[in-house]
């Protein structure tokens, strides 16, 4: 990100935009800028619409008593610090009506630097979606050169936070779950009690949590019991950011689940460009959906990004190879490299079904049932999938036995 100042009134443009459509605030803790990140805010017409308010905290008393930034911790890890920045950005949400905040604190110049933060030195931090996010930024130039350069990367960074936010989920609940019966005759395997609640709970909880705002729900087997349990909107975890749920009805639509690439083409409309893949019989209470990766795989040439994890004992052999560089492989049977189990957690372009890749028509209006793997393994053998080895607690909840196990367990 190189932009300079004469971008920024676009930058803002887009902010505004992005901000209203959701109806959030925005509140700003500056140190380094002395509020130049407020003024260019406020500088648009209409920013009383999205623009909450300012704290200018340039001493470190003004720190604590405008943020609430505790003098400990300033005294500890210094005024121009990762830890500081996070602790303004919170601080100015505490201390505001808003919903997202910007905080920076650095060395402008030209006096200040030192050997390990040189002038030019600037931590930020952001809170967007419940989390808060930081970077180091080292920038060049005389004092305003600096000052400009940490309002446009405060800024436009930003909007890269909140744009993640936009990536969907699709979860995939249309199975019949035939290896649980007789527990899935009367109730679809995702609305299971585990450790507690439905499965497919633990799932919609970690994707608020991140800051998703839209999920699909892919229907077949007593796919009504889905919609009437968790209706069109979930809300949990005191995130203020309800998660929007609408679902593809296989069963109504076609009298029958569509297997998985099946089931995601015919889901496509209601996604994006880009979204998240889960299953909704796995439990993986720890995954994240980390907007980190999305931002990742968003800059990437890809066409899928994988989840991998460590083969249980239903999947000796595994699925797919893993590179030292992060590729997913289509190993050939007889390569005694590893391989790793699909966790069913994916990243997906919506670019991965169509030819060459998928022969499956746009939206699957003949409602094909078509595997994910076959799909995945072209695009492999293109070198266009990344994958992660994940170590977290993931279970496949597909037998009775699997799920006696897990509610066994204390909950996490």
């Amino acid at each position: 990100m190189t932009h300079t100042s004469q971008d920024l009134p676009t930058l803002l443009t887009t902010l505004a935009s992005t901000l209203q459509t959701r109806g959030w605030m925005l509140a700003t803790a500056e140190s380094c800028t002395g509020g130049l990140i407020a003024a260019a805010c406020t500088e648009q017409a209409g920013s009383s619409l999205w623009f909450e308010r300012g704290f200018v905290s340039y001493s470190n008393a003004a720190k604590t008593e405008l943020l609430g930034v505790p003098a400990a911790l300033i005294a500890q890890h210094g005024a121009v610090s990762e830890a500081v920045a996070r602790a303004m950005a919170e601080g100015a949400l505490a201390h505001s009506a808003a919903q997202v905040s910007i905080a920076v604190t650095g060395v402008a110049g030209p006096s200040g630097g030192s050997a390990d933060k040189p002038v030019g030195t600037v931590w930020l931090a952001w809170c967007v979606g419940g989390r808060t996010y930081s970077q180091c930024q080292h920038f060049a130039g005389d004092r305003q050169q600096v000052r400009a350069a940490t309002v446009a990367y405060a800024v436009e960074h930003l909007l890269v936070l909140l744009a993640t936010l936009t990536v969907p989920a699709l979860i995939l609940a249309a199975g019949r779950g035939e290896r649980m019966r007789p527990l899935t005759d009367h109730t679809p395997k995702p609305l299971l009690a585990v450790q507690g609640q439905p499965l497919l709970q633990w799932h919609l909880q970690a994707l608020a949590q991140a800051g998703v705002t839209r999920a699909t729900i892919n229907t077949a087997w007593l796919g009504e019991q889905i919609h009437h349990y968790f209706g069109d909107v979930f809300e949990c975890c005191n995130t203020g950011h309800p998660l929007a749920l609408s679902y593809s009805r296989e069963q109504q639509d076609f009298g029958r689940a569509l297997e998985t690439a099946g089931g995601i083409a015919r889901a496509l409309p209601q996604l994006g460009d880009i979204f998240w893949l889960v299953a909704g019989d796995v439990f993986v209470p720890g995954f994240g959906f980390a907007p980190e990766a999305v931002q990742a795989f968003t800059a990437s040439d890809d066409l899928a990004h994988l989840w991998l994890v460590p083969n249980p004992a239903h999947n000796p052999q595994g699925d797919f190879g893993l590179s030292p560089e992060g590729r997913a492989l289509n190993l050939p049977e007889a390569d005694p490299a590893p391989r790793y189990t699909y966790s069913t957690i994916a990243l997906l372009r919506a670019e991965l079904f169509a030819p060459p890749w998928c022969d499956i028509p746009a939206s699957n209006p003949q409602g094909i049932a078509a595997p994910l793997a076959p799909v995945l393994r072209r695009a492999m053998d293109a070198g266009r999938v990344g994958a992660s080895l994940y170590h977290g607690a993931w279970t496949d909840v597909g037998t009775p036995e699997r799920l006696a196990q897990l509610n066994a367990k204390p909950a996490p």
